[in-house]
């Protein structure tokens, strides 16, 4: 009860609510992929994940380990831009790059600034997983 309801306080039983309230509290939430459950999402972000990619397949495993939100694709070409993020995430337009030692090259290391510099300009989020850092931090 509010002073903006003042004229509603006659009708308003609080007391009403209290059994739809006592459900919520007792219940869960479930992070929704299309059609799949999270093992169901797991199960084919394994599949649609690039095999060679050690790093992204131990950065996936660690997520689904912690019970972490999944990303919603691997290997997804951006529309606007030519780039391949190994997943995706579309809240927040998240582009997570898990860099093995071949993006130790001063060549890669050259273009990978070039592209996510470019990726952030456009309005997304770029994260970067490493090989040599601990998947923890």
């Amino acid at each position: 009860m509010t002073y903006s309801n003042q004229r509603d306080h006659g009708i308003l039983d609080r007391y009403l609510v209290k059994d739809l309230l006592m459900n919520i509290s007792k219940g869960s939430t479930a992070i929704g992929y299309e059609n799949r459950n999270y093992d169901e999402q797991y199960e084919w972000l394994r599949q649609t994940t690039d095999k060679k990619s050690v790093i992204g397949m131990k950065f996936l495993d660690k997520l689904y380990q912690d019970k972490r939100k999944l990303p919603d694709v691997a290997e997804k070409r951006l529309p606007n831009y030519f780039s391949q993020p190994d997943f995706y995430y579309n809240e927040g337009h998240v582009c997570v790059f898990c860099d093995g030692s071949v993006h130790d090259q001063p060549k890669q290391v050259s273009e990978d600034k070039k592209v996510r510099n470019d990726l952030k300009n456009m309005g997304y989020r770029v994260i970067v997983i490493r090989y040599d850092k601990s998947l923890d931090k």
